[in-house]
């Protein structure tokens, strides 16, 4: 846009050498002082033109150097749009003249508007502008010789309706400049012929774009045109925001100002709390949403958004706002508090064992357990050595309390109990009836395996001597086991010494010799036959 407009300023001449030189130098007229208006709560980009041209968030701009360029207000409506269309229009009418009067300001400067940068929708709060805003604005900027861009990085490919998004205003001229991204999967602007330089170079990336991206842009177009997204787009839009509407009217005082164009869709909550407590609330049920303002809550969805998908967010919407409640703080003062619910109690802590510590007081935390004191001993303990004994009766440490519910817990989950509760009695087990499973019960109620441990416990009178076995008994065994008593285990054997051991027979699983005799052992054995 610059390029051109300086270009219709120099009069169709070509470039001196001077202003080359110059603009090596970063001095005019190479580098002369034009401007680029934006409007305030845009977002542009992080570049440093586009960073100058942003007003959004703050803490990207910190320290960081900009241009001194002129902003202007954008329209701030009031919803709904039927009930309040002659102060919306009084908006319109106001920021158009504020860039009127900026335009006339910078001139004056010496700092010329070379353009307008627009958002067609404001991505950060999801600000929208009637079409008699941009036609107007149009028609401006054609009156002045300025040029007009729309930022379409986040509202184009399809979102509301339409591929672009400024096709919704029915604007009277073409637009000068678009720039897209994002939802395209490819960064890049397109322009009339009239902003196109003369010069070669004059637009020059050094690695010439990333031409993959231009296939995958090609197949998402292919993809819209076959399943006809746009128009399932423009209904889902409408239906989901009818029924936002609708909503308002139930829940006008937690919810308001539902505004947006297709599935690019906001509404406002009544306070920035409450705000986050519904977008947290939804997350768990497992719907993400997006904050915007300072109280909105933004919606973006994807092209394949369907009436069905709508229900169910609508739905779980809806459940969110009932469950939610602002509840306001009470101004008790801390006397009253005290005196309805009494002191608050100690804090509490678990006592931590270290590693090392936790092996040793093992065997410690045995033997106290299993010495249990009596009632009197326990309540001697509890009670403070400073309190007077007229004072005992009305004591009652609640850090104490906390303790025994503590170690009863406890015990109860390593049993695999569920959670402890003092106040709660313990329920009846079910009589078993007779059926398959079921053992049956003797008339005092008892099962007979019971019946049989209860007898085995009490003590009998007249019971028999059990009989030792006798030598005979485990001589027979040992025979029918095929075990000499050599290898029998005694107490003459222990005692005796290694060569005494060695006539003890080996056992039978022993492996059998050959028959077959050395020359040396036939030898020794014709001798002794001799």
């Amino acid at each position: 846009m610059m390029i051109a407009f300086q270009r219709t300023q120099r009069g169709q001449t070509s470039i001196t050498e001077e202003d080359l030189k110059s603009a090596i130098l970063n001095q005019p007229p190479g580098t002369p002082e034009l401007t680029i208006m934006s409007f305030k709560n845009a977002e542009h980009g992080t570049t440093p033109g586009a960073m100058s041209a942003s007003h959004s968030n703050a803490l990207s701009k910190v320290d960081i150097p900009a241009f001194d360029w002129p902003i202007a207000d954008f329209p701030k409506y009031k919803y709904p749009l039927d009930h309040f269309e002659s102060l919306n229009k009084g908006q319109d009418e106001r920021c158009l003249a504020m860039v009127e009067d900026l335009v006339d300001h910078c001139e004056k400067r010496n700092m010329p508007v070379a353009g307008i940068a627009v958002e067609p929708i404001q991505s950060d709060c999801t600000t929208e502008a009637s079409a008699d805003f941009f036609q107007g604005l149009q028609q401006i900027t054609n009156r002045r010789g300025i040029y007009l861009m729309f930022d379409e990085s986040r509202t184009g490919c399809g979102a509301t309706g339409k591929f672009w998004c400024h096709e919704n205003f029915c604007l009277p001229n073409r637009v000068d400049a678009v720039v897209f991204g994002e939802k395209c999967q490819l960064a890049g602007f397109f322009h009339s012929l009239e902003l196109s330089p003369q010069e070669r170079d004059r637009i020059y990336e050094p690695w010439m774009g990333d031409p993959v991206k231009l296939y995958i842009l090609e197949a998402i177009i292919s993809l819209i045109e076959r399943f006809n997204l746009m128009k399932q787009v423009q209904k889902t839009g409408d239906y989901l925001k009818n029924g936002l509407m609708d909503m308002e009217v139930s829940y006008y005082d937690l919810i308001h100002s539902t505004r947006g164009m297709g599935t690019i869709l906001a509404f406002d909550a009544q306070c920035p709390a409450l705000r986050d407590n519904i977008v947290c609330h939804l997350r768990k049920k497992g719907v993400i949403l997006g904050q915007c303002g300072s109280q909105g809550i933004s919606l973006r969805p994807s092209l394949t958004f369907t009436k069905r998908h709508a229900d169910i967010f609508l739905q779980k919407l809806e459940e969110v706002i009932k469950e939610t409640e602002l509840k306001k703080p009470k101004n008790d003062k801390v006397e009253d508090i005290i005196a309805k619910y009494g002191p608050p109690p100690k804090p509490f802590s678990r006592p931590r064992v270290h590693p090392c510590e936790q092996a040793a007081s093992q065997k410690e935390m045995k033997i106290e357990k299993k010495k249990k004191l009596p009632c009197e001993a326990k309540n001697k303990k509890s009670i403070r050595p400073d309190i007077k004994a007229s004072d005992k009766s009305d004591f009652s440490d609640p850090c104490d309390a906390h303790l025994e519910d503590w170690q009863r817990e406890c015990k109860a989950m390593s049993k695999g109990v569920k959670k402890f509760n003092p106040d709660e009695k313990p329920a009846k087990k079910p009589v078993a009836f007779d059926g398959p499973g079921v053992e049956p019960k003797d008339e005092t109620g008892k099962s007979q395996s019971k019946q049989k441990k209860d007898d085995e416990d009490q003590p009998v009178e007249n019971k028999t001597p059990v009989k030792k076995e006798s030598t005979k008994s485990l001589k027979e065994d040992k025979k029918r086991a095929k075990i000499c008593k050599r290898c029998s285990p005694s107490k003459t054997t222990k005692s005796k010494p290694k060569q005494q051991m060695k006539n003890v027979c080996k056992p039978t699983t022993r492996m059998k010799k050959s028959k077959k005799k050395s020359k040396r052992e036939r030898g020794t054995a014709n001798q002794k036959k001799k």
